[in-house]
């Protein structure tokens, strides 16, 4: 079935409404031009009451000009009103052959899902071949006994689904199957070329590694690009095995931190400590398969100077909430220059906050969602510092004490008293500083930050804190971010990161180092399934420790990995050229200095849950309760999502803190791209380099 003009205006009211829309990315507008790229049927099935229901993968492009934005909207016709998908209905729409049929999102249609998860994990081709799926892993027979549309059907009407959006550029659907519990990720805003959100995972799980959920298959679409004029493919999606119990590390963390009190102060340590000794398991493995280069003296230079122009930028931003701290972070920037290098770079996560950390009882921790997997190609990438990826962790464990202290103090309530930080700024003697460190959730956020650098310590074999000038640069940075953040969206919040960076600037911040005595160690181990351990002193170096591979190296890696390089020879698609290996201009050129702050940094509770509820019921407040873009999509769509479960707690505001200083950066984008000119190589796995 074609999309009609009348199902193109509809997806134009609805499209904007969702919260992977990249409505953060660029302005399209609350109504904008849909054009349909490519539509490609991938069943019709006969129903046991009569009716027909089919499935269809849909690429539209939204938008125009520079602006576009290409997004996959799978879309179910029923020619009979399905009740249970009620919410998740787009229109109705005339169709000459079927009749009147009610069209819904296909994330939300068990028949759809099931359909696409048996094809990815058993390698079925759909007819046409626009779009392809590719088997990952085997051993995956229940999926085979999905032959059929009346076995399709028959297990569609006994199996749940659930639906979630609170990633960006993603929706995420967890399939509670008894024999087979799986996630399967759409990935909604695409860009040709290979994600990391599809290549990582994929490479880590033939490896063999326990850091990342295992993958069953994957599907990629191709289509004819109206702007490009040419033939593009993109990972559509992902399926991956998942434990029926399992839960964002997020939730897990807000649970604790909102019961705790002086008798539990240490009740997240062992997972933490468990949390930090994979997170380091998983650096050694990416470092493995895509190796390292040595921070040199101009990729060091680049960094400190991004670290030295956020101060100035920050101060700029937020004066009076910072005006205790200006003679302290003018020392800071002035001991950058001081920094003789960043150490070893590698591929990381990107975006390690605790929503992208999923909890299960037997796998332990593992990493989703890799940064840029909302449609940035992956083929070649930048290395950066691990301290990034701790950092992220580190910021996400004080969010979730900071949600459950000012929930204690009715901070969020709708009656509360108005926040000043904003205008009187916060001293080391100030009440409200007092409050947060004699807090219970203080205490409880400072033991499980330590216990997490302890846990990485180990599995790294190296001692790793914040006495270590990277780190400390790294989290100061996203400090500075979040301090502007919260003055310009959330105010209730500020308190949150402007405690944290009052301490750390004063010299107390949680733990200088994590090697303390053995007998005040947490062990990650006892945390950690048989046979899953970290790394040990075969572990990823911490920093400059290692070995290393020369930007030559990388040079001559091939461009794609595991099964990537088969489906994209298949799919006759060229992998993009124009790589960046050695750059350090980490997170984007468009943005200047403000790029690095873009990620999901600032964190809120999960909607659905009992303090999302609470805090939004009571409060208000959307960004407080609200998922990864509340703050971008407005009350009402926020409210929304936190009423129906589909986002989860770490919630941002970071994004407006930047974009309305995009345009301050110009020069520092050409300076950037300067730098990004000399000798720069892919970055590839080492799993696909020739020996």
């Amino acid at each position: 079935m074609a999309i009609s003009s009348e199902l193109e205006r509809q997806l134009s009211g609805w499209l904007p409404r969702q919260a992977w829309f990249p409505r953060q990315d660029v302005d399209l507008g609350s109504d904008p031009d849909v054009t349909p790229m490519s539509e490609t049927r991938l069943f019709e099935f006969d129903g046991p009451d009569g009716s027909v229901v089919q499935g269809i993968a849909a690429i539209l492009a939204v938008g125009d000009g520079p602006s576009m934005r290409r997004l996959n909207v799978p879309l179910v016709f029923r020619t009979a009103e399905d009740f249970a998908l009620r919410s998740h209905l787009i229109g109705t729409v005339e169709d000459m052959t079927l009749g009147r049929c009610w069209v819904y999102d296909a994330a939300a249609d068990p028949v759809f899902v099931l359909t696409l998860a048996a094809a990815l994990a058993t390698g079925r081709r759909f007819q046409g071949g626009q779009v392809q799926a590719l088997q990952v892993s085997r051993g995956n027979d229940d999926f085979l006994e999905l032959d059929s549309p009346a076995a399709l059907l028959e297990r569609a009407a006994t199996t749940e689904i659930a639906v979630t959006d609170h990633r960006r550029g993603e929706t995420t659907v967890s399939i509670d199957d008894v024999a087979t519990p799986s996630s399967l990720t759409l990935f909604r805003v695409l860009t040709p070329g290979m994600s990391a959100g599809v290549r990582i995972p994929v490479v880590l799980a033939s490896a063999g590694s326990h850091t990342v959920p295992p993958v069953m298959g994957w599907a990629a679409g191709r289509w004819f690009d109206a702007r490009d004029l040419t033939t593009l493919t993109a990972p559509l999606a992902m399926l991956t095995r998942s434990e029926a119990s399992a839960q964002p590390a997020w939730r897990e963390a807000v649970d604790t931190a909102v019961s705790v009190d002086s008798g539990s102060i240490g009740s997240f340590n062992k997972r933490a400590a468990a949390l930090g000794a994979r997170v380091g398991e998983l650096h050694h493995d990416l470092a493995r398969e895509f190796g390292q280069v040595p921070g040199d003296a101009r990729q060091t230079k680049n960094w400190v100077r991004k670290w030295t122009e956020r101060v100035d930028w920050a101060l700029a931003r937020a004066p009076l909430a910072l005006s205790g701290l200006e003679e302290p972070l003018r020392r800071h920037r002035a001991s950058l220059a001081e920094l003789d290098t960043v150490g070893a770079l590698q591929r990381i996560h990107g975006d390690l906050t605790l929503n992208h950390v999923v909890s299960g009882p037997t796998s332990g921790f593992t990493a989703v969602s890799f940064a840029d997997s909302a449609g940035v190609d992956d083929t070649h990438a930048d290395p950066k510092p691990a301290a990034l990826d701790l950092v992220a962790l580190l910021r996400s464990l004080d969010y979730a004490a900071g949600y459950a202290r000012l929930r204690r103090t009715g901070a969020l309530d709708v009656d509360a008293r108005p926040a000043t930080l904003g205008v009187t700024g916060l001293g080391e003697s100030d009440a409200d500083l007092r409050e947060v460190v004699d807090s219970p959730e203080y205490l409880w956020s400072a033991q499980a930050q330590n216990a997490l650098l302890t846990g990485y310590s180990h599995a790294v074999d190296a001692s790793v804190g914040l006495h270590d000038p990277v780190l400390r640069a790294v989290l100061v940075d996203r400090l500075l971010v979040e301090v502007v953040a919260e003055l310009r969206n959330r105010p209730a919040w500020l308190i949150v990161p402007l405690a944290s960076l009052t301490l750390l600037l004063a010299g107390r911040q949680p733990g200088g180092s994590a090697r303390g005595a053995a007998a005040d160690r947490p062990d990650p181990a006892a945390e950690a399934p048989a046979g899953q351990g970290g790394p040990g002193a075969d572990g990823a170096a911490w920093r400059a420790r290692g070995a290393t591979v020369s930007a030559e190296e990388f040079a001559e890696s091939a461009e794609a990995a595991a099964g990537a390089e088969a489906l994209a020879a298949e799919l006759g698609v060229d992998a993009p050229e124009g790589a960046r290996a050695d750059s350090v201009q980490a997170e984007g050129a468009q943005a200047g200095p403000d790029a690095e702050s873009a990620p999901e940094y600032v964190h809120a509770p999960e909607p659905g849950s009992h303090e999302a509820a609470d805090a939004a019921d009571a409060a208000g407040d959307e960004e407080a309760a609200g998922d990864a873009e509340g703050a971008k999509r407005g009350p009402a769509d926020a409210g929304d999502a936190a009423a129906h479960g589909t986002g989860h707690g770490e919630g941002t505001a970071v994004d407006d803190a930047v974009d309305d200083d995009a345009a301050d950066d110009d020069a520092d984008d050409e300076a950037d791209d300067d730098a990004d000119d000399e000798g720069d190589a892919p970055f590839a796995p080492k799993s696909a380099r020739p020996h």
